[in-house]
């Protein structure tokens, strides 16, 4: 921008020469290359940076859908015990019975 009006109070300077102007559009011109040049650079940085946020970005989500499986395993694995925990209960509480029953009957029969 600086350039820019730097070149037009030259321009219309009635000392300005041809090869001046020539100079001048040239200097203008490798500036704006330049600008082209860096704004390239900084757009595929920026390209590789999302690229890379994208990568990380997949690769979180296929983490949390594995840690939402194993949730939901350990959920069932729960709910499959506490129904082994209440089949257990109720065979321990039947032998428990039926030993005192038998033992009632021996009992009984030890007594006749």
């Amino acid at each position: 921008m600086l350039i820019r009006k730097t070149m037009m109070l030259l321009l219309s300077s009635p000392y300005c020469s041809p090869r001046a102007e020539i100079k001048m559009y040239k200097n203008e011109i490798a500036a704006l290359q330049e600008d082209t040049r860096s704004l390239e650079r900084h757009t595929r940085s920026k390209e590789a940076a999302l690229l890379e946020a994208e990568r990380i970005l997949k690769s979180a989500l296929e983490r949390a859908l594995i840690v939402e499986e194993i949730q939901n395993q350990n959920f069932e694995l729960r709910r499959q015990i506490e129904i082994f925990q209440e089949k257990t209960k109720y065979l321990i509480r039947r032998t428990v019975k039926r030993f005192l029953r038998s033992g009632k009957a021996k009992l009984n029969y030890y007594r006749a």
